[in-house]
């Protein structure tokens, strides 16, 4: 007798880990937590859902943050606080406790007792977050088929910065939110109901036969509308190694220990075997199968409900003749064909159903391992909480909707019900097909529920005599009225719909369809690595002609931050070197020597013999006399022409380096200046 009661333990405990090695894994479900108020807090966070309660499967929750002034723990009854406490009247609360000391579900019991809307449990050691599960023992389950609210777990971090502000009297509020649980990948919702056909479990059993009753009705016509894609599945389990010819062994499994189902009245001397519940699960996974391949999958749900009513232990009928009768009511069923799939249960080798069975509830990557039933796997996500009914299991599955593509059924029970803008909806769709490209949606309460209209940045006008969205250049005429336009070296960038954000500092006016950013330091402030001598330089910083380029529509950041030109009068690549061509070409006359200025030069004569002049019949008073006077004269004509040249220089000088990166419109191009014939262009200048 100890023998058996060892097995039967090991029969139920060692399943999963036999399937799944040492190694068989949970997946945490995980929602959202924004932090809405205090400003200085804001921010959004993973919290973990529990599996227990009623999550908002599809919904949000806005409420005020509440931290208990005792018993912070929640692990006994508040007695006369409520939740409500210095709260808004109306305004729903998440009542915030430690971790420790008292199992989640009773923490959970006691926050629901005092009116709170949510359960935020604040971990209480630095780690990734888990899933609060309910306790193996009777009053754990007991307590968690009361609990009628959603219950979270927030790391240490975060759950102790709000602490903070609760402690020091500042108020939280928070948004919960469940819509993204569940991911909707397509119009189509794929959803498996993993349970057993036990009918003898008590509470358990009872509530699973009442939601397969209730949901048959919703379950058929989602099916025959195409709206989702369903599969059943059955929880199985195996026999330890070595007990496969052991009577309990025997009594609870077919094809020799590979598949078996617990007792269901736990007494294998008396009753139904596990035996008898396999079986029932195999032959209704194989009519499934054979209804699914002709197209017919809701007849599975019609033969469940038959069964569950008229096939019970309790009546003494759970057995394969009534089975048979149930099958043999519904149209187009093969009995026959039914026995074929089932096969020999007593056989020594596997069955294929029931090995794929046996796989499918190991972790697939996506979700853990199945070990919780009846449960509900949507789009890849599993079910979390204890309160499996008709409305929490739909609220589930219609939150793996796109929200623009909701079967009516589902509408109330989700949050954003109706969004033409969202992607793959009508409005997104018809928007992106605009035939002179109006793709921006925008929802509006008139029918068809949006319009459609042109991107940020551009505006309707005539092209070639047909109205297309154009862009609008904003930085020819709005840049300047925006302080990150306006500093000295900043420029404004025109950006085309879709287009990145240039960089990180910039200031993005997308609603406006420009950016603004200001560029790096004077990048001439150590020549830049061009040639600089005696005080000249070839770096030119190109910011003034950058502003240029912005102004005209284009990329400032298509121009570099500086270019290499030689000074006016020198020849050369600006990088390596700059020759001095001006003082080689005029200061030539015998005796005289070169001064180059900026933008000029000058020629002085220096006479032999230690500055005296060679030509006869003039003193030296009278030369230097004449000398000074000229220079006099030469001085006030070479500053004026110094100044004209420098102006024409330096505007032929952002003209040559921007039309290497766009061509000028006719407006700079009439009565330019000619270049000088020793200022290179861009082909023999390093920009």
């Amino acid at each position: 007798m100890a023998r058996r009661a060892i097995a039967a333990t090991a029969l139920a405990a060692v399943a999963l880990a036999a399937l799944g090695g040492a190694d068989a894994s949970f997946v945490v479900e995980q929602g959202k937590l924004k932090i809405l108020f205090p400003p200085m807090a804001q921010g959004t966070y993973n919290v973990s859902l529990a599996n227990f309660g009623v999550p908002f499967y599809g919904g949000e929750l806005q409420a005020r943050v509440v931290y208990p002034p005792t018993n912070r723990d929640a692990c006994a009854p508040f007695g006369g606080w409520s939740a409500g406490e210095g709260a808004d009247p109306g305004e729903p609360t998440v009542v915030m406790v430690d971790r420790g000391n008292c199992p989640f579900t009773l923490k959970t019991l006691h926050v629901q007792q005092a009116n709170a809307s949510a359960l935020l449990v604040v971990d209480n050691r630095n780690e990734t977050l888990i899933t609060m599960d309910t306790g193996s023992d009777d009053e754990s389950q007991r307590i968690a088929r009361l609990l009628q609210i959603p219950a979270m777990l927030v790391n240490w971090r975060v759950g102790h910065q709000i602490e903070g502000f609760l402690l020091g009297a500042t108020k939280v509020v928070v948004n919960l939110d469940w819509t993204d649980v569940v991911p909707a990948p397509d119009e189509r919702v794929e959803w498996e109901f993993w349970s057993n056909s036990d009918d003898n479990c008590g509470v358990k059993c009872d509530n699973q036969k009442a939601f397969i009753r209730d949901f048959a009705p919703v379950a058929k016509k989602l099916e025959k509308d195409g709206f989702t894609q369903f599969t059943p599945h059955y929880i199985t389990w195996m026999c330890p190694k070595g007990y496969e010819d052991d009577q309990f062994c025997k009594q609870q499994c077919i094809n020799r220990g590979r598949y078996c189902c617990p007792d269901p009245e736990d007494d294998l001397s008396s009753g139904y075997d596990g035996y008898d519940v396999i079986m029932e699960n195999l032959r209704q996974l194989c009519l499934f199968q054979q209804v699914n391949a002709t197209g017919r999958p809701w007849l599975w749900w019609d033969y469940t409900v038959k069964f569950g009513d008229e096939c019970t232990m309790q009546k003494g009928t759970y057995d394969e003749q009534c089975a048979r009768t149930v099958a043999s009511s519904l149209p187009g069923v093969d009995l026959d064909a039914l026995d074929t799939c089932i096969g020999d249960p007593e056989a020594d080798a596997p069955n294929p159903l029931m090995e794929y069975e046996k796989w499918s509830q190991v972790n697939d990557g996506r979700r853990g391992d199945i070990s919780i039933m009846p449960t509900v796997i949507a789009n890849g996500v599993q079910f979390r909480g204890n309160t499996f009914d008709y409305t929490t299991i739909l609220r589930f599955i219609c939150s793996a909707f796109s929200s623009c593509l909701l079967p009516d059924i589902c509408n109330g029970l989700v949050s954003n019900s109706e969004h033409a803008c969202q992607e793959g909806c009508p409005g997104t769709l018809a928007c992106a097909a605009d035939p002179i490209g109006k793709t921006q949606c925008s929802e509006v309460a008139q029918d068809p529920g949006f319009e459609c209209l042109c991107p940020k940045g551009m505006d309707e006008a005539p092209v070639d005599g047909v109205l297309q969205c154009k862009d609008v250049n904003e930085c020819a005429f709005e840049a300047n009225k925006y302080e990150g336009c306006t500093c000295e070296r900043c420029v404004c960038h025109n950006k085309k719909p879709g287009e990145e954000t240039s960089s990180a500092q910039s200031k993005d006016y997308t609603d406006k369809g420009y950016e603004c950013y200001e560029t790096e330091a004077d990048p001439c402030a150590g020549n830049g690595g061009c040639w600089a001598d005696d005080g000249f330089t070839a770096c030119v910083d190109n910011i003034a002609a950058r502003k240029e380029l912005g102004v005209k529509g284009k990329d400032p950041s298509s121009l570099p931050a500086h270019s290499c030109v030689c000074p006016p009068g020198f020849e050369g690549d600006g990088v390596a070197e700059c020759v001095d061509r001006w003082c080689e070409t005029f200061c030539t006359a015998p005796g005289q020597k070169c001064h180059h200025m900026t933008g000029n030069h000058t020629c002085v004569f220096v006479g032999e013999g230690g500055g005296k002049s060679s030509a006869g019949g003039i003193g030296l008073g009278t030369w230097l006399g004449i000398v000074v006077a000229s220079v006099a004269v030469m001085a006030v004509g070479a500053y004026a022409l110094y100044k004209y040249r420098l102006r024409s220089y330096m505007d032929q000088e952002i003209r040559q380096i921007m039309s290497q990166y766009m061509p000028l419109d006719k407006e700079f191009d009439e009565d330019a200046p000619a270049v000088p014939a020793n200022v290179g262009t861009g082909d023999d200048n390093a920009l």
